[in-house]
C-alpha cells in the first residue's frame, strides 16, 4: 500500500492542479460569456458539500457604453490554462522549499523494547504539487532519519497499526512504539440494504455507502474527470460528511492541520480479503470537536470524511462511514 501510496501522488495533483484550472476558467467564463457560452461548460467542483459557480464581475474594457471586448473564448481558456499551470508550479517549488522543518531523527520499537526493522517512515505532505513526502525505512536497529519531516510523521508496516507523531517544533529525536494491528475495520461486500437506507458510490461497484433517506439532505453527486463527491447534512445542522469516490479522491491520511489540532487521535486499517487496503483516522479536536476520515485506495477507491461535528451529528456521521462496503468489479 505505501508504494500504491506513493506511485498515486503525481497524478493525484495533476488531477487537483486541472480541477483549479477549471474552476478559474469557469469564473472567467461567466463573467465574460454568461449568455449563450460557445465555449464547452466546466462544471466547478465541490465546495463546502456544495456545487457552485462563482462570478468574479470583471469585464473588459468596452468599446462603447453598449458593447464589450470579448477575447475568442477558445484562444483565452487556453491563455487562462497555461498561466494556472505556471502559478500552480511556482506555489509548488514554494511550498516544498517552504516544508524543510528540522532534521529528525527517531527509533521505533515495540511494547517490550525490541526495536522494528522495515518501517516505513513519512513525513508531512507539500501544501501543493507534487505532493510527495520524505520517505525512509527504518533500520535493524529500528533508526530512521528524515531531513524534512515537516509537523507530522507517519509510520506504517504490516501487522501493525499505523502511527502518526506530531512533531513539536524544534524536536531533534523521537522514540515511537507500535502496536500489532488490532480491530482493523473489515471492508465486508455490500449485503441487503436495511429500511429507509440508500446506498451510494460511484457506479455498481467499488466503494459504497449506506445512507438514511429521511432528516438528511444529500447533494452532489455529479462526476468530474475523476471524482465524484456527495454531501449528507442533517436537516437543522451545519456540520456534513463528505463521501469521496475515484481513484485520487482522497489521500490515505487526513491533513496535519487535524493531527495538530486534536487532544486525541488514533488509526487503524481498513482491510479485505487482500490485506490492508485504506485507512480510517480520527480524533477529538481540542475545541470540543469530532473528526474522521476513512480512505480506502487501490480499484474502485473512495472514502468519507467529516470534521468538528458535534456528539450527536458524529453519531450519524460514524454510522454512515461504518456501513462502508465494496461490490467487487467482475472478473474477466
Amino acid at each position: 500500500m505505501s508504494l500504491l501510496q506513493g506511485g498515486l501522488s503525481l497524478a493525484r495533483h495533476l488531477s487537483r492542479i486541472k480541477t483549479m484550472c477549471d474552476k478559474l476558467w469557469e469564473s472567467f467564463r461567466v463573467a465574460l460569456y454568461p449568455v449563450h457560452s460557445q465555449c464547452d461548460h466546466v462544471a466547478d467542483p465541490p465546495v463546502n458539500g456544495n456545487i457552485q459557480r462563482q462570478s468574479t464581475g470583471v469585464f473588459l474594457a468596452s468599446m462603447s457604453s453598449n458593447q464589450q471586448v470579448r477575447p475568442n473564448p477558445k484562444t483565452f481558456r487556453a491563455v487562462c490554462s497555461m498561466l494556472c499551470m505556471v502559478v500552480a508550479i511556482g506555489l509548488a517549488h514554494s511550498s516544498m522549499l517552504a516544508q524543510t522543518g528540522s532534521p529528525i531523527s527517531g527509533t521505533v520499537e515495540t511494547k517490550d523494547g525490541q526495536p522494528v526493522q522495515g518501517v516505513y517512515v513519512y513525513g508531512s505532505r507539500s501544501a501543493c504539487c507534487p505532493e510527495v513526502p520524505e520517505r525512509t525505512t527504518t533500520d535493524k536497529d529500528g533508526w530512521f532519519h528524515l531531513e524534512h519531516p515537516g509537523a507530522v510523521i507517519h509510520l506504517e508496516k504490516e501487522n501493525l497499526e499505523p502511527l502518526a507523531l506530531v512533531v513539536a517544533p524544534g524536536t531533534s529525536e523521537v522514540r515511537a512504539t507500535m502496536e500489532l494491528a488490532n480491530g482493523d475495520l473489515a471492508l465486508p461486500t455490500c449485503g441487503a440494504l436495511g429500511p429507509g437506507q440508500k446506498l451510494i458510490g460511484w457506479g455498481h461497484y467499488g466503494v459504497q455507502f449506506e445512507v438514511p433517506e429521511r432528516n438528511v439532505k444529500i447533494s452532489g453527486g455529479k462526476p468530474d474527470v475523476d471524482y465524484v463527491v456527495y454531501v449528507v447534512k442533517p436537516n437543522g445542522s451545519s456540520a456534513h460528511l463528505e463521501l469521496w469516490f475515484g481513484p485520487y479522491a482522497m489521500d490515505l491520511d487526513p491533513e496535519d492541520d487535524l493531527f495538530i489540532s486534536s487532544s486525541s487521535f488514533t488509526q487503524r486499517n481498513v482491510t479485505n480479503s487482500r490485506g490492508v487496503i485504506g485507512r480510517d483516522s480520527s480524533g477529538h479536536l481540542r475545541s470540543g470537536g469530532s473528526w474522521r476520515q476513512i480512505a480506502v485506495v487501490g480499484a474502485g477507491a473512495g472514502g468519507a470524511r467529516y470534521r468538528d461535528a458535534n456528539p450527536e451529528d458524529a453519531a450519524l456521521f460514524d454510522q454512515v462511514m461504518n456501513s462502508i462496503c465494496q461490490i467487487p468489479y467482475p472478473e474477466h
